[in-house]
């Protein structure tokens, strides 16, 4: 597009080399996008001041640049500049239709204003639904982090009814209990009764739960640091001495080093499926011998109890007969292994067989270390 009339004072070389130069300067219109429209602005002038005219492709590099600067950087600078260069152009444009005719310099450069409005125009028309996109987005989060919010009162609320409730109904019960026992245990003392092993039993039982249901308490209330560590597989020798002094006949194998080197959700989790699995036994068959095995491999620690079947136990090999053997066969598949009995019916009284499998897992979520525990 020539300036002047007079012939070109350089060669077609010099414009493929300002095309070059715009080409690297638009290389950086994402990181500054204002700078690279100035720079090639100036370059442009000076190259016309130089030669005379300005070639078409440098004017389109700018004319993106131009697009570029009114989507990215959004400012009321790029407003004033549309409608200041659209005042510009309407009236060049009106003076193309007056009766002595429009002046040279209109005619000349008259594209330079068209040029400014259509690119800062069409940038402004994608920046607008772009910014009315991130306005959806900021309000559906906004409403997604007030809906968690509502949420987690709801769940506070319910943690404390439930809380309360643990309180009101079973503490008194299990406070009660405990002070039976122990007047109990000081007449049985005072007589050297054959029972005060047992209610020794009963009243460390009673103050181990009392214990425990505080601590869940204390959870549910959200102080969760009141929380007392949850027994783990080096705990098992005291569980199974708890078991005997309750009555119960328990034979126990444990592999040597059993926790040795065990997460602390695993460990919880092999620990909780040993006690129901012995709680089960001393449910269903009272009074009977329990051998109770845990040991370790290469595929993890392996939990098995075997005890006679009590009469009117279903023997059913699935685990969906009670609670307690739902949470073991969840405890165990939540951290990726397995949990089944079956009937073994050899000479004599029919057997109860329950066996667990606990992978060692490296390092196990705090989702599961959570549900283990």
């Amino acid at each position: 597009m020539y300036w002047v009339d007079q012939p070109r004072l350089v060669t077609w070389w010099a414009d493929v080399a300002l095309i070059f130069l715009l080409g690297v300067v638009h290389m950086f219109r994402d990181r500054w996008p204002v700078g690279a429209m100035f720079v090639s602005g100036a370059a442009i002038a000076v190259f016309a001041v130089l030669t005379g005219a300005a070639p078409l492709g440098a004017i389109l590099i700018f004319a993106d640049l131009l697009y570029l600067v009114a989507v990215r950087s959004p400012s009321r600078a790029v407003d004033v500049a549309q409608y200041l260069a659209g005042a510009v152009a309407v009236a060049g444009v009106l003076s193309l239709a007056m009766p002595e005719g429009p002046t040279e310099f209109v005619v000349r450069f008259l594209w330079i204003p068209v040029t400014v409005v259509l690119s800062l125009w069409w940038g402004r028309a994608v920046r607008v639904p772009q910014q009315e996109a991130a306005a959806e987005r900021a309000r559906v989060e906004a409403v997604r982090r007030a809906a968690a919010s509502e949420r987690q009162s709801a769940l506070a609320s319910e943690r404390m009814a439930i809380g309360r409730d643990l309180h009101d109904a079973l503490a008194g019960h299990v406070v009660g209990i405990a002070m039976q026992a122990e007047a109990a245990l000081r007449a049985a003392r005072a007589e050297r009764s054959a029972t005060t092993s047992g209610l020794e039993s009963i009243r460390a039982s009673s103050v181990a739960a009392l214990g425990e249901m505080r601590s869940m308490i204390d959870v549910l209330r959200g102080d969760g640091d009141a929380l007392s560590a949850p027994p783990t597989l080096a705990d098992l020798e005291t569980l199974i001495d708890s078991q005997r002094d309750a009555g119960a006949q328990v034979q126990a194998e444990i592999g040597a080093g059993i926790e040795r080197d065990v997460p602390a959700g695993v460990s919880v989790a092999a620990y909780r499926i040993a006690q129901e699995a012995l709680s089960n036994a001393a449910k269903h068959a009272p009074g009977r011998p329990v051998e109770l095995r845990i040991v370790r491999d290469d595929r993890g620690i392996l939990i098995t109890t075997r005890n006679p079947a009590g009469d009117g136990v279903d023997l059913s090999d699935s685990l969906s007969g009670g609670h307690g053997l739902v949470g073991i066969a969840e405890r165990a598949r939540i951290l990726g292994g397995y949990a089944h009995t079956r009937i073994d019916r050899g000479p004599g009284d029919a057997q109860w067989v329950l066996e667990a499998r606990v992978p060692i897992l490296r390092e196990p979520s705090e989702a599961t270390a959570g549900a283990a525990s």
